[in-house]
């Protein structure tokens, strides 16, 4: 919605600029501020890893309906959550920001509500040259949060968008893989 405030607001101000500059002078444009709009995206858990949860003490179990929870290695066989949310386990972001020069910023990552400590992250960048993708994995150390800003110069003007893939998960130390809902942004590069 700023966006689209900022590019109304733009073009109100040059359209005024044009009339009373009138037609003997010519009319010089600014370059676009950067703009940055704030996309967050839910994560989702979809699955388990078993060893990751037994490396650091859990166990992966199924309930009566075939849903898979994480308990506390050891734990009574009657305990199970208190609250089985299947859904949100965090959320994912992008921000995507023309420099100019033709240059542009992604800053992504994710928090998730658990201790993260392995990811595998993927975001894809679109401008009118076409189409890259970009990937950061590793591990984490029992972490909440992990983000990125990367700066890409060479891009070709005009619109652009960025995207995080829908594959891109962080697993946290119960087993759980939470998945990003695959945010996204756009700019204009100039």
């Amino acid at each position: 919605m700023r966006k689209l405030v900022s590019a109304i607001t733009l073009a109100l101000a040059l359209g005024a600029g044009l009339v009373v500059a009138g037609p003997a002078h010519a009319a010089v444009t600014p370059a676009p501020a950067p703009q940055r709009v704030e996309i967050t995206i839910p994560m989702h858990v979809v699955g388990f890893d078993a060893a990751v949860a037994r490396a650091h003490g859990y166990v992966i179990r199924t309930d009566a309906h075939g849903r898979e929870y994480s308990v506390k290695a050891g734990a009574s066989p009657d305990v199970t959550p208190d609250n089985l949310v299947w859904g949100l386990c965090g959320f994912s972001y992008l921000y995507y920001n023309a420099l100019g020069n033709s240059k542009v910023e992604v800053n992504t990552g994710f928090a998730v509500a658990g201790l993260a400590v392995i990811y595998w992250w993927k975001y894809w960048m679109q401008d009118l040259g076409g189409t890259s993708s970009h990937i950061h994995s590793g591990g984490l150390d029992f972490q909440s949060s992990w983000d990125t800003t990367d700066t890409w110069p060479g891009m070709t003007p005009g619109p652009s968008t960025a995207w995080v893939d829908t594959g891109s998960d962080a697993i946290l130390s119960s087993g759980a893989v939470c998945s990003s809902g695959g945010p996204s942004d756009t700019t204009t590069i100039y």
